[in-house]
């Protein structure tokens, strides 16, 4: 699951999100930004990102005597949504074969629609496999993002 994770700091969210943007504007930086209030999304400049390169969702809310910053890491949402759509697919067809598999055997058939259950719990494990992959790939660039937001927040 993607990782969140709450900084409380005692400066007002005007504050933070200003120290934010005067860290984007250092050079050398890697990391860019978009804003919308008080909702920022970090990612990593096109040279360096890849296919698994997280971004990095800030929402900052005022508390008494300063404010909170909410995080959430995680993969580009295209990449997000495509892992879902395929875990979806994937149940939906497991019911099927499931089903279809039971109608065949209460019918005192072959129940060969049973078949397709381990080859889509293969494809599942391959699935995990890759995401973990994925997130080993990209646990440096995690670490980059987390670095940027500590600093511009010290």
């Amino acid at each position: 699951m993607r990782p969140r994770y709450h900084v409380l700091t005692l400066h007002p969210p005007e504050d933070v999100i200003a120290r934010i943007r005067a860290e984007l504007e250092e050079p050398g930086g890697t990391v860019r930004a978009a804003f919308a209030g008080h909702h920022l999304e970090l990612m990593l400049d096109d040279s360096i990102r890849h296919y698994w390169s997280p971004r990095m969702s800030l929402e900052v809310e005022s508390t008494e005597g300063g404010s909170v910053v909410r995080t959430l890491l995680g993969p580009h949402p295209s990449v997000w949504t495509m892992f879902a759509f395929v875990y979806v697919t994937l149940v939906f067809a497991a019911f099927t074969c499931f089903l279809f598999g039971v109608s065949q055997w209460m019918a005192s058939e072959d129940a060969w629609g049973l078949l397709g259950l381990p080859l889509i719990a293969c494809v599942v494990l391959g699935m995990y496999a890759i995401s973990q992959a994925g997130q080993r790939l990209a646990k440096d660039q995690i670490h980059q993002l987390q670095d940027f937001l500590f600093r511009a927040l010290a």
